[in-house]
């Protein structure tokens, strides 16, 4: 499995995969996720939890609404 720790190539990985098809595994407040696509698996980890919580809420992990929830816990 591929780790990730760079914004940019996280988006660059995903910005091609359909988000309907992506199985993301994201635990609220955690800083990685697992996204799943077509038979690839990436690791994304930052320290940014806000930016993992971004790109969960993207890939269908979490809800928009969780995210603002998270955002608004950690002072965003």
């Amino acid at each position: 499995m591929q780790v990730i720790t760079d914004k940019k190539a996280m988006y660059e990985m995903v910005k091609d995969w359909e988000t309907s098809k992506i199985v993301c595994t994201y635990e609220k407040g955690s800083n990685e996720l697992i996204a799943e696509y077509e038979g690839v698996k990436v690791k994304y980890t930052n320290d940014d939890k806000l930016n993992v919580a971004y790109y969960a809420s993207q890939l269908n992990g979490i809800t928009a609404q969780e995210y603002s929830e998270l955002f608004n816990e950690l002072g965003g």
